[in-house]
């Protein structure tokens, strides 16, 4: 995982102070979805816009597949809702960024725009991130842009967020067996209120 000091030094760097076009602002939110949802790359390269959502003040993305355009999920827990932290929606200004884009069909429409590589529309970024690292003198080889979804569990740890609730919101299959029953139509355990309760108590996340 990236230590809290890293996920900083990445945060602090040009691409997310300075003025950027919109290839680059689509990488921006990338990564930082990543960092606070812990969700893998695919699958926040593939959200649709219309995956956004609001449900009693909670702002979401539905993470589903979609075979019309060869998208599909890792597992059946894959298939849920993930609730958008309120520190990336107003300090990092994803709100901002969901009005840029609502009349097009991908909530990254650039991205979306390229060739498919082994069936993966990530391909071109996720060389570009490994790049993006080494510039910033992150170069351990153990960091990739799947350190996210460690760091995600790590910093969840901490804070003393349950196994389970962790595993909910980024799409891990449980060893329990009970927690395959009881799901909502959207493929979740619990419902999104607790989710984004438990998000919200990340104290990492409230720091970065």
């Amino acid at each position: 995982p990236y230590s809290v000091s890293q996920a900083k030094q990445i945060l602090y760097s040009p691409l997310f102070t300075e003025p950027q076009d919109r290839t680059y602002r689509e990488y921006r939110y990338i990564i930082l979805l990543a960092l606070f949802t812990g969700a893998r790359l695919e699958e926040l390269c593939r959200v649709k816009r219309a995956d956004y959502g609001e449900e009693n003040g909670i702002h979401y993305l539905f993470i589903q597949p979609d075979e019309q355009h060869g998208h599909t999920l890792k597992t059946t827990c894959s298939r849920r809702r993930v609730p958008i932290h309120s520190r990336l929606l107003h300090h990092y200004g994803f709100l901002g960024y969901i009005s840029e884009v609502k009349n097009e069909e991908y909530l990254f429409p650039i991205i979306n725009a390229g060739h498919a590589i082994k069936g993966k529309i990530s391909h071109a970024f996720s060389k570009w991130y490994g790049r993006y690292l080494s510039s910033l003198g992150l170069t351990d080889k153990r960091l990739t842009f799947h350190s996210y979804r460690h760091s995600f569990k790590s910093f969840g740890r901490a804070s003393g967020i349950e196994k389970s609730v962790l595993d909910a919101i980024q799409g891990h299959k449980g060893r329990e067996v009970s927690l395959d029953y009881g799901k909502d139509e959207f493929g979740s355990v619990y419902p999104l209120k607790t989710l984004s309760e438990a998000l919200e108590r990340i104290e990492a996340l409230r720091d970065i």
